[in-house]
């Protein structure tokens, strides 16, 4: 006989023997009692004589008596047959694993929005819990800033504007747009990771359909709730990062630097180039924009020499809170013009001075240099920041106080920046009775 699921109108086949028995849906796992579609559930009264059924009805009467008597005491009911549907099977599904009911679900809306079945989205959703579940995200996000009027929760919208979210919601399902967009993705392992009578989490492994080897499996998190329909409908779904992930982007992190080795034998450390470098947590608001208003000024390549000598001296004082700032410029300036060579040495120079660090970086092929060490010179700066800037920002305030004039000690001492240099000509000067 063919049954169909009173919850989601699902049809599979059973055998006839089954019907009256418990089957589980295979579409949405709702239980429920197997019955063909239209089949009446009630008494199956006929237009006969009833003349028969007194006499049968007596009988049957006495029979039952004397049935419940021999039976007495065995007050078990009968077994419940239960299967699912539309694969007839006498086992029940298990409550977690790749089988459960709550992980099929989810697989099954991965299925659906790369098939872009939307009729049959539509009915595995949640738009109220999803809209006011969004509603609160925005909240928590902008607490304590000042933000422009709030979404309407599910309830605040009118009939219209319910329609467009469903839309807009069941497209964002089908969508082949953005990273995360969840037709993108194939589930193939998963498991219920919270459960209670009416809500489940559910985490899926997932890969990309496309077999592009640039994109990583990761894992996927659903949220589902039975609403007072008694059906399970999804309300969020996201990426969630495990720890696995989590240590291969430390590792990534660390090996971001190589080692290579330049066309004139040169052994070198290099890094990627970026123009997004975060100023350390200890520098101050107040000191950011002190530090970006001073590099606006060691750069201005129309500024007075007094000027960019002012602003360079006060970078230098205030050294390690200067350096990301440096680095940025570094990363940010196009070596395109003359007038960028310019700006670039003068970063590149100060850097130098503050942490003492060297590169293959020079201005312009003219003053010794090849194109691969002015290139490879700036990518060394970023090799060193990623390797050596958590240990120089905790040692270099220990090196200053601790710093001794290598011009007294060390008469043959060979300055190593050129802040040094000019500082050694001074003491030299004032040595020798100069001002």
């Amino acid at each position: 006989m063919i049954i169909e699921c009173t919850s989601c109108g699902a049809r599979a086949k059973l055998p006839d023997s089954k019907e009256g028995a418990k089957v589980r849906c295979g579409e949405c796992s709702h239980i429920y009692v197997a019955h063909p579609p239209g089949a009446r559930r009630g008494s199956k009264a006929r237009k006969e004589d009833p003349t028969k059924y007194f006499i049968g009805g007596g009988a049957a009467l006495v029979f039952g008596l004397v049935m419940m008597i021999a039976t007495r005491g065995g007050d078990d009911p009968p077994p419940v047959i239960e299967a699912a549907a539309p694969v007839v099977e006498e086992n029940a599904a298990p409550s977690t694993g790749w089988d459960s009911p709550h992980v099929v679900f989810a697989r099954q809306v991965h299925d659906l929005a790369f098939s872009r079945n939307t009729s049959k989205l539509y009915n595995l959703l949640d738009f109220a819990k999803i809209r006011d579940h969004e509603v609160a995200s925005e909240a928590s996000a902008g607490a304590g800033e000042e933000q422009p009027a709030a979404l309407a929760s599910w309830a605040g919208l009118d009939a219209g504007a319910q329609t467009s979210y469903r839309n807009t919601t069941v497209d964002g399902l089908t969508s082949t747009e953005g990273e995360m967009a969840v037709s993108l993705w194939k589930p193939y392992d998963g498991d219920v990771i919270a459960e209670t009578e009416n809500s489940a989490i559910v985490r899926l492994h997932v890969q990309p359909r496309s077999g592009d080897p640039d994109l990583a499996d990761r894992w996927m998190e659903w949220e589902v709730a039975r609403g007072t329909d008694m059906r399970w409908r999804a309300w969020r779904w996201e990426r969630w990062i495990s720890p696995e992930e989590m240590e291969r982007e430390r590792t990534k992190r660390i090996k971001k630097t190589v080692r290579k080795t330049l066309s004139d034998g040169s052994e070198v450390i290099e890094g990627v180039v970026r123009e997004e470098i975060a100023y350390h947590a200890e520098t101050t608001p107040e000191q950011i924009t002190e530090i970006e208003s001073l590099i606006n000024q060691l750069i201005n390549t129309e500024a007075r020499p007094k000027e960019i000598t002012t602003a360079r001296s006060r970078l230098e004082e205030i050294g390690k809170h200067a350096v990301p700032g440096l680095l940025k410029r570094m990363g940010g300036i196009p070596l395109e013009s003359d007038e960028n060579a310019i700006q670039l040495n003068l970063v590149h120079m100060l850097l130098t001075d503050i942490t003492g660090y060297q590169t293959t970086f020079v201005v312009h092929v003219a003053m010794g240099g090849t194109q691969e060490r002015i290139d490879s010179g700036i990518k060394q700066w970023f090799g060193w920041y990623d390797r050596k800037w958590k240990r120089y920002w905790r040692e270099a305030d220990t090196q200053k106080e601790e710093e001794i004039d290598p011009f007294w000690d060390n008469p043959n001492y060979k300055p190593r920046t050129e802040n040094e240099r000019r500082r050694m000509e001074e003491l030299r000067r004032k040595a020798e009775g100069g001002n």
